[in-house]
């Protein structure tokens, strides 16, 4: 067997007896290795689709945007962008309309994740979504759209039949999204819905409030305290 030792640090100094011993001994080797930053998410980038045209400053940095800078987010959004564009050519409307429709799509994950109460799949999902202030108080109105429509298949179910409620209700749900309706409804109780869409109201107020606040943090801490059904505020 090999045995492999995994230190965690901050560059280490050519003087360290650690480094000479991995440095000098055959018997044992070393491959450091380096968080990405900006430079080297955008040298893969360029590597990557150096073959295609209209790949530009703007293109390269349309892509970290939607990836907040995390490699595997990069790394899919790059074999989206090569399957699409299958004739080399970008477009940066094309692309930006590309990324931002995947976008959502995740956020709707995120949003089912927190409701749901899967804190692990949150987690997961989280730690490769780009967040940006632009678009906070859109996925605010999102989950707390999601909140309403519960709370009007509870308001509506005077039968005590969720499946007739949901099938009746209006607007209709789409056929497709009906189970997690009735998931979710079953999940929340009507007096937690009603505590979960004064969070959210409060939420909106306080940021609208403060201009200084951290948007993406405090929304990305709302979701998680919706997640653990626990509605701090901060």
């Amino acid at each position: 067997t090999t045995d492999q030792i995994v230190f965690i640090g901050d560059m280490i100094d050519k003087k360290s007896k650690v480094r000479s011993l991995f440095e000098k001994n055959k018997e044992l080797g070393v491959i450091p290795c380096y968080q990405d930053n900006e430079i080297t998410l955008k040298y893969l980038i360029q590597n990557e689709l150096k073959d295609f045209k209209n790949l530009n400053y703007n293109t390269v940095n349309l892509i970290l945007k939607y990836s907040n800078l995390n490699r595997n987010t990069v790394l899919n959004n790059l074999e989206k962008i090569k399957t699409y564009f299958d004739i080399k050519t970008i477009n940066d409307n094309d692309l930006e309309t590309l990324l931002d429709t995947d976008r959502n799509e995740i956020f709707e994950n995120i949003r089912d994740a927190a409701l749901d109460g899967n804190k692990n799949k949150l987690n997961d999902l989280l730690s490769n979504f780009a967040f940006s202030n632009e678009s906070v108080y859109q996925y605010l109105n999102a989950i707390n759209f999601r909140f309403q429509r519960i709370l009007q298949i509870h308001n509506q179910n005077l039968t005590n039949n969720i499946d007739e409620t949901i099938n009746n209700i209006k607007p209709p749900i789409f056929w497709k999204d009906k189970p997690k309706f009735k998931q979710l409804a079953e999940k929340w109780r009507k007096s937690r819905l009603l505590e979960a869409i004064k969070y959210m109201n409060k939420l909106e107020t306080s940021l609208k409030k403060n201009s200084s606040i951290d948007q993406k943090t405090i929304l990305k801490n709302s979701i998680t305290n919706i997640c653990s059904n626990s509605f701090s505020y901060f």
